[in-house]
């Protein structure tokens, strides 16, 4: 799973990306086209980004767990996480 994460969503899909956004580039200069079609173009690949840089984010988040249970033993949630909370325990 681990494998295919990394080459589906971090090689091909950018990839995929850079092609969209190319190809479209190269068209917009030869084909007339409305501004429904730009800015339904530009939308679609702005959210394709956004959702290559939530699977890079989730990857790090997958990484981490993987490598803590393989050091530590245990799995936990790391978005569940709060910054200063072991400190509040403690006292």
């Amino acid at each position: 799973m681990y494998i295919t994460w990394i080459w589906t969503r971090l090689i091909v899909l950018p990839y995929s990306i850079w092609l969209i956004v190319f190809d479209y580039s190269a068209a917009i200069r030869v084909l007339p086209d409305t501004t429904y079609e730009v800015s339904y173009a530009r939308s679609m690949m702005f959210v394709m980004s956004a959702m290559d840089f939530l699977y890079i984010y989730w990857f790090i988040l997958l990484t981490q767990m993987l490598v803590n249970y393989v050091l530590k033993g245990s799995d936990e949630d790391l978005q569940q996480k709060v910054p200063g909370e072991a400190r509040k325990k403690t006292n």
